[in-house]
């Protein structure tokens, strides 16, 4: 590379030993020629930011003069050197950064080499797409039950909500029902269908010590999710874990309004039928926003919602897409789908969730719920070059007077337990 100094290259080429940096790689970048006489070096030196600024990544700030040295680039081969230049938004800076200081510390070690210089550490604020659980139910309450597994809709075609308003999450496992509802209640949600007088209940602390108690806790949580959203006229597709818009009315496209990362009120496109950009034409399909929304357990006694976008295609707003046919599409939507776009459909997902709230909550009668609408953040100091940052704004939302009541009454609207009084364990 004509721009890069002899020594430089020099440099890159020893700390490097010789081998692609790409991951997984490892290709040695020596060959011999057809005739076997000389020995032919295949690698490419890629410059991390471009040397020009209309190159690949060469838009981020660093001086002219540092762009030729060996902390700014990279050895290749060369199937690899095409390919993050074809794809510099997936292999940005920071991906190029660390990529290269993992292959040179690992050369570094093997070689009795000394560490190379690194670039030097910038702070940064990473945002993750988890809501945290900031309050759970004290208790799985659970009652024998004369039902067995494949007959959930007789038992939900049984509950009585006539004395009851919340979420009904249930399964029905070893002769019982469980549920976050209290079973003691014979005129409760579930009293049609199970001996309210022979209910238990067991704390969460107890039920989350075991791997199966932690997985029947997640499927309640689950099941209370989708509950929670089907009256929003957000369908699930069980295939594929994920939640979407359905229309409003059948053949015709759906918006929402919500607000923007940045403060703005905006409508946007939930489901619609796009057009072929040559002729206006309506394709044979249509697009609904779909996102992967569950709780996951992260410790014994902590859980999370995590908010995953995708799509989801049907024939006509409802029938589903051919299967051979969607996975292409979205997996080429998704390849375009870059950081601030991403952060921008999970803030979306999450103002649809928590209805532009500071929190929403699932209730189960006198036992609660409550999902911070906050995204999770994590502060990192990393080696890189301080790119253009595209600002993503995730700010704490400040509870108003009702907000406030209705977190606090949730805080305070558990289940008693008795000093006298053994639960389950």
């Amino acid at each position: 590379m004509a721009s890069v100094p002899t020594n430089e290259e020099k440099v890159l080429i020893t700390r490097s030993g010789g081998m692609c940096a790409f991951p997984g790689c490892g290709r040695v970048l020596v060959t011999q020629d057809s005739h076997e006489r000389e020995s032919v070096f295949t690698g490419r030196i890629c410059h991390i930011v471009a040397h020009s600024r209309q190159g690949p990544r060469g838009s981020a700030p660093i001086n002219a003069d540092e762009r030729d040295r060996a902390l700014n680039l990279i050895l290749l081969c060369q199937d690899h050197h095409d390919l993050v230049d074809k794809r510099p938004q997936i292999f940005s800076v920071r991906v190029l950064l660390a990529m290269k200081a993992d292959h040179e510390i690992k050369v570094a070690r093997k070689t009795a080499q000394s560490p190379p210089k690194s670039m030097p550490f910038i702070k940064e604020r990473l945002h993750s797409t988890c809501l945290a659980v900031t309050q759970m139910p004290g208790q799985i309450f659970a009652a024998p039950c004369a039902f067995s597994h494949g007959q959930e809709d007789e038992v939900k075609s049984r509950r009585d909500f006539s004395n009851y308003h919340g979420r009904t999450p249930f399964f029905i496992a070893e002769g019982q029902l469980f549920s976050f509802c209290d079973l003691r209640e014979p005129h409760g949600a579930f009293g049609r269908v199970v001996d309210a007088r022979k209910a238990s209940r067991t704390s969460i602390e107890s039920v989350a010590k075991e791997r199966e108690g932690r997985n029947r806790i997640m499927r309640l949580l689950n099941m209370s999710m989708r509950q929670y959203l089907g009256p929003k006229n957000i369908g699930y597709d069980r295939d594929h874990g994920r939640f979407f818009f359905r229309p409003n009315e059948l053949g015709h496209p759906r918006t929402e309004s919500y607000q923007t990362v940045g403060d703005r009120y905006e409508s946007r496109n939930v489901v619609w039928q796009p057009v072929k950009r040559l002729t206006g034409e309506p394709r044979k399909y249509w697009y609904h926003l779909a996102a992967g929304i569950r709780f996951s357990c992260v410790r014994d006694d902590s859980f999370i919602l995590s908010i995953r976008p995708e799509r989801h295609l049907t024939t006509d707003g409802e029938a589903p897409y051919y299967p051979k046919s969607v996975g292409r599409r979205v997996t080429s939507l998704k390849a375009r789908m870059y950081n601030d776009v991403y952060l921008s459909e999970v803030h979306f997902w999450r103002t649809i969730v928590c209805e532009g709230k500071g929190f929403f909550r699932l209730s189960f009668g006198h036992q609660h719920v409550v999902v911070d609408a906050h995204l999770l953040t994590f502060d990192v100091d990393w080696p890189g070059i301080a790119d253009v940052p595209i600002e993503f704004k995730a700010e704490h939302h400040e509870d108003d007077l009702f907000e406030f009541a209705e977190r606090k009454a949730a805080m305070e609207d558990e289940i008693d337990i008795d000093e006298d009084e053994e639960l389950d364990t």
